[in-house]
Parts: structure tokens; sequence; C-alpha cells
């Protein structure tokens, strides 16, 4: 849990800009400028620190979300190990699209206030992220919290799945590495499994936001389904993959960094809890204590 906490944490400082951008794209029902343009254009709207609008609830979420991903997985495979003959390609997919339901009952919450606060119609309407927590629980009711729960968890579920099960075949093609380098190959594999689970999950993305970002709209209420039905009858096809370019990059960066975090606290963590080994005085010694003779 801890683990997961520090990676999430780490993971949305690096990556906020870029979960602007992609929110902003997958938001506009016209059509999106290139990234460098958009870039320009929020300095323009609000400088510097309007890259980072909605980064306190994206932060604050993440660390539960990714406690939620990778706890659940954790859990999970271990069980899946054992009854299906070993880690495999088929019991880490399952693992992460297990742990897509924990990781949405997480993250849900502070997703709907960080949609809101990130679509540019909504600038006007709140100030900063209490005030809009404060106004969708005042004015919609506790709920709407939970709005785009469902598409939240289909999400969830394809892109954990999909993640987990590409690192570990990515990572039988490679020769296991310690040090730097392993931490390096590491790395590359979590950027290639982020970018890879994209492009599987990305019109959910899309469906997520819309449905979470807008205030007042059917799509509010409505599920994966009828978001689905409403996006392709008002812009069609295409506009399911909004915002892919600044999206691939986020979950891309993301994943590699999300996972080069979680491995590098669980080994310091661990390193803790690993006993010191006495010298061969300290055994041979008859008034050693119980614990230097069984380290011993």
């Amino acid at each position: 849990m801890t683990c997961g906490a520090v990676a999430g944490a780490v993971e949305a400082l690096a990556v906020q800009p870029l979960d602007m951008i992609k929110t902003r794209f997958q938001l506009n029902a016209g059509a999106n400028p290139t990234l460098v343009a958009a870039v320009r254009q929020l300095v323009a709207e609000g400088g510097v620190r309007r890259l980072y609008r909605g980064l306190l609830p994206e932060m604050a979420g993440n660390i539960p979300t990714r406690t939620g991903m990778y706890l659940g997985r954790d859990l999970s495979a271990p069980v899946l190990e054992q009854y299906m003959g070993g880690k495999s390609m088929r019991t880490e997919f399952l693992a992460g699209a297990f742990a897509g339901l924990p990781e949405a009952v997480a993250t849900t919450p502070f997703q709907v206030v960080k949609c809101r606060l990130q679509n540019v119609a909504n600038n006007s309407l709140y100030g900063n992220t209490l005030d809009c927590f404060v106004k969708v629980v005042r004015l919609e009711g506790p709920l709407a919290l939970y709005t785009g729960f469902s598409t939240t968890v289909h999400r969830n579920a394809v892109w954990n799945g999909v993640y987990f099960s590409t690192m570990v075949v990515v990572q039988s093609q490679l020769e296991g590495q310690g040090g730097k380098l392993g931490q390096m190959q590491n790395m590359a594999c979590g950027f290639v499994g982020g970018v890879v689970a994209t492009c599987c999950n990305a019109p959910l993305d899309v469906l997520k936001s819309r449905a979470q970002g807008q205030t007042g709209t059917a799509l509010q209420t409505g599920g994966t389904l009828s978001t689905l039905i409403t996006v392709l009858r008002e812009e069609g096809v295409r506009s399911l993959y909004k915002g892919f370019v600044p999206k691939v990059l986020r979950m891309g960066c993301g994943g590699a960094i999300g996972i080069t975090m979680f491995e590098l606290t669980k080994s310091v963590l661990l390193a803790r809890d690993v006993p010191a080994v006495p010298s061969s005085a300290q055994c041979r010694d008859a008034a050693a204590t119980p614990s230097v003779l069984s380290t011993c």
C-alpha cells in the first residue's frame, strides 16, 4: 500500500500537464489543436499554473488509485497463479482486471472533481478544488461524485489487465538485470505496457471524461453504453480517440514512472526488514542473544 501511494504521488506530479491537455481534448466536441498549440493556449489562459489545474484532486486521487491497483493485483495474482499453473500473461491480465474495481472505488470521486476543474466551460463555475467539491455535493448530491463509476471500472480493468500482461511478455524477452540497469529496464517495460494498454482503453477514457466533466447533461446519469451511443451519434467514431496523443504520452510515462517508483520503494522498505548478518565471532559467542543465534 505504501509503495502504491508513493508511485501514485510521483506519477501524478510528473505527468499532470499531459493529463490536463488530454482531458481538455476529450471534452472538446470540435477540432483540437496540436499538442504545442494546446500548451500555448493553456499558458495564455492562466500562466504555467494552468497546466497544473486539477493537480490536487489528481494527486490526492492517484495515491489511493495506485494503492488499489497494485494491492488488488498483488492480492489476486498469487491465487490465480496457484490455480492456473504459475505466473503467465493470462494470470497477470486477470489480476489486473480484478484490480480495476477497487481502483475505481478509490479514484472516481477525485476524477469527477478533476474533470470538472479541467473543463474549460467550467472555468467561471469553480474557483478551486474545494469549491468544486462543495458545489458538486451541494447542487447535485453526494452520489454525483460517483458519476461515470461503471465506465471507470471498465476503463481501469482493461488498462490494468493489458498493462500487467504486456509487461510479463516484454520482461520474458529481456535478460533480468540488477541495479540501475534493472531500474531502466523496469521503466522501459512500464512505458511499453502503458502505451499498449492505452491503445486498448482510450475510448473508455473518453467516455469517462465526458460523463464526469460536464454538468447538468444526460451524459452525467447514463451508463457506459448510453454514453457511448450519445457520443457516436453526435460526433462519430473518431471522437472516441480524442486526446489520444497526450493520453498515450501521459499513460506511457506514467506507467514507466509508476512501476519504477513502486519497485524502488518496495526494495527500500524490504531492505529495512532484512536482519543484519552477524559476524562469525558473534555466532560463536555463548552469550549471544536468541535473535542473533537464530540469524546465525
